[in-house]
């Protein structure tokens, strides 16, 4: 009978165990996490970089001239 017990014991022990390392993983990733930056850090230093923001000023530049150029076919003028 004593055996029993402490088999039972033993076995509430080990999933003590198991919550704490589970509880240890997620506290150390969740640290990771915040020490890289995660995704807005990252996406930050995407746009920033020279290329990201001459293509978002070329593709304002052409919508501008398609306007222009769609008002020209048009026969329109700027006076009008």
């Amino acid at each position: 009978m004593e055996e029993v017990k402490q088999a039972e014991e033993a076995k509430a022990e080990t999933k003590e165990e198991k919550r704490a390392r589970r509880r240890a993983e997620r506290a150390a990733r969740r640290a990771k996490k915040k020490e890289e930056g995660g995704f807005w850090k990252d996406f930050k230093a995407f746009i920033t970089r020279g290329n990201v923001i001459d293509l978002l000023r070329e593709n304002a530049a052409g919508g501008e001239r398609e306007k222009g150029a769609e008002k020209v076919s048009d026969g329109k003028t700027e006076k009008e």
